[in-house]
């Protein structure tokens, strides 16, 4: 008897309703909870607010931050209890993205676990910048990443 994939799949909280991820990634869960050789466990990644289409509010830097530790956390138990084969996070290639996932990425790093980043939007200053700070945070990004995915064929060529 062959043993399941397990499959650990950060989506957007159900009150975001706009945006690439939340167009498709539930015919993805789906798909795998629907296949036999997959096991898929889901956790609430990203912003509650989607940049302020939530209540007309915004997260301030401090609410962004204990969000972001939350998530983490709720991460690393799900990490521990699960023991998935493959984590798989949606991000963009952005400063913003670039500086909340990397505790994801030395985190899937340090404990040998196979992280998939699938990217849905770049930002064109951050893939040609020179700044060695941003180089050195970009390296730190792609750390723990054993696959990257983007969405468009302008994104892979860059």
């Amino acid at each position: 008897m062959n043993q399941k994939v397990k499959i650990l799949m950060g989506i957007p909280p159900k009150k975001i309703r706009v945006g690439g991820p939340i167009t498709h990634l539930p015919y993805l869960v789906d798909y795998f909870e629907k296949n036999e050789q997959y096991e898929i466990r889901t956790f609430f990644y990203g912003s509650k607010f989607n940049g302020g289409s939530l209540f007309n509010k915004r997260e301030n830097i401090l609410s962004k931050i204990i969000n972001t530790l939350k998530v983490f956390f709720m991460f690393i138990y799900s990490v521990a209890v699960f023991r998935p084969h493959i984590i798989q996070i949606n991000t963009a290639f952005d400063k913003k993205s670039l500086i909340r996932d990397i505790p994801f990425s030395i985190f899937s790093f340090l404990f040998r676990k196979k992280l998939i980043f699938k990217i849905h939007g770049s930002s064109y200053e951050l893939i040609n910048t020179q700044s060695d700070f941003f180089l050195f945070l970009i390296r730190l990004f792609f750390l723990g990443a054993k696959r990257v995915g983007v969405l468009s064929e302008i994104e892979k060529n860059e």
